[in-house]
């Protein structure tokens, strides 16, 4: 799988949509990991049968509408604020264009869209988890809260597996299963970075979860509340790092080794090793 190429071709793509220039730009400006959500397909077609590069190429395009989307609303979501008319103009035209794209793919009677509405239901399920304004009541809660807020990422593995001719069962639940790991280990360390911002606006964080489960008072300041969260630092990215190895464990038991998503579960457990000096 070569990066750039697949940015080169996304590009080329964009540039023929009838999209406001200022989307266009959000689109192609791949600061921080956004390639890898780009990419999304390309991780995991190895395990199913191959398609042609062009359907591949759909695949990766429109989950990457949709994922630009859905961030642009959770980011409303977590700021507690209404959409403004520029997000609402944003996401009407890259669910549209999404849809328009899968739809070159698959029919619209196909089981796909079934599964599409499950994944978005999922979703917003966990926006009425972030509204409750209470910790979790365990850890599955939080396991759960986690794969719902990344499923749509899972509409790739199941785009792949709609696909197969094979309909390879065993690697397609192997790999979702891998993705709930991956979605916990991320979501782990996207509550250690905003740990005040869910403090202050009391929405549910595993690191405030593990501070009530210790006894502790979560009604204290935010200087006092960095300062008890400091010494669960360490643990977090433990934890972080047993849920991204249980992902690499369960490729393995599957002989799914040699994908594309195995390598980059590995860069996600490196880069939480050198966090925690190891």
């Amino acid at each position: 799988m070569d990066k750039e190429q697949i940015i080169d071709r996304f590009k080329n793509y964009v540039e023929l949509l009838i999209f406001p220039d200022w989307i266009k730009e959000n689109l192609i400006n791949f600061e921080g990991n956004r390639t890898e959500y780009l990419c999304f397909p390309h991780y995991f077609s190895e395990a199913f049968d191959s398609l042609p590069s062009r359907k591949l190429d759909l695949l990766a395009f429109a989950g990457f509408m949709l994922y630009n989307s859905m961030r642009s609303k959770d980011n409303f979501i977590d700021a507690g604020i209404a959409f403004s008319p520029k997000t609402l103009e944003e996401t009407s035209y890259l669910e549209e264009e999404c849809i328009k794209t899968l739809c070159q793919i698959f029919p619209i009677n196909s089981e796909l869209w079934t599964i599409w509405n499950e994944r978005k239901r999922e979703f917003y399920k966990s926006v009425a988890t972030e509204k409750q304004k209470s910790q979790y009541e365990d850890i599955e809660a939080f396991e759960r809260y986690a794969e719902q807020k990344y499923a749509v990422g899972k509409i790739a593995i199941d785009s792949l597996y709609m696909l197969s001719s094979k309909r390879a069962t065993d690697n397609y639940h192997c790999l979702l299963s891998s993705f709930t790991d991956y979605a916990a280990g991320l979501q782990v360390l996207d509550d250690l970075q905003d740990l005040v911002a869910d403090f202050n606006s009391e929405r549910p964080n595993i690191v405030l979860y593990h501070l009530q489960k210790e006894g502790q008072s979560l009604a204290v300041t935010e200087k006092e509340i960095q300062g008890k969260a400091a010494a669960l630092k360490p643990a977090m990215l433990q934890l972080a790092l047993n849920y991204f190895e249980k992902a690499l464990r369960r490729l393995r038991q599957q002989e799914l080794e040699t994908l594309a998503w195995y390598h980059l579960l590995e860069s996600h457990l490196e880069r939480v090793k050198k966090r925690l000096g190891n």
